[in-house]
């Protein structure tokens, strides 16, 4: 990188295509990032098309038959952000002891933010891979 030289990496998987662009994060519990923009080839055509249904049961149904159930882990990421919540409420503040635990909390925060960009993006790759057309249903929440 300029300006800072050579850095090193774990890459999770080999970056397919040419790469275009890098931007480096730092997340507020202080993980750094590197998010590398890359342009590739587009999927081959499947010639299939599906229909997304949202439901109350299961996150989603299609067309097909196929059905994501509702994710279970968020209530028990939940329930430990509430315990932390009371632990920081409950430290004196400006002291090291509330920082830690405020540290703590802003780690469950993240984990809970990862799990369900983690749940949002298993479904939503599966269709892009496996379907060329895709048509969701359109709910409109807030009419009564």
């Amino acid at each position: 990188m300029s300006k800072i030289g050579e850095i090193p990496i774990k890459l999770h998987r080999p970056i397919e295509g040419k790469i275009k662009g890098v931007i480096i994060k730092r997340t507020k519990t202080g993980k750094w990032f590197a998010i590398i923009q890359a342009e590739t080839e587009p999927l081959p055509k499947t010639g299939r098309a599906v229909g997304i249904d949202v439901g109350i049961n299961h996150f989603c149904v299609n067309s097909d038959g196929k059905a994501f159930e509702n994710p279970k882990f968020i209530d028990k990421t939940l329930k430990k952000i509430k315990k932390a919540q009371r632990e920081v409420s409950r430290k004196q503040k400006g002291s090291k002891r509330r920082e830690k635990a405020r540290l703590k909390l802003t780690k469950l925060y993240e984990k809970l933010n990862n799990q369900r960009l983690d749940f949002l993006h298993k479904p939503s790759r599966y269709y892009v891979n496996n379907y060329d057309a895709i048509c969701v249903e359109d709910l409109n929440v807030k009419e009564s």
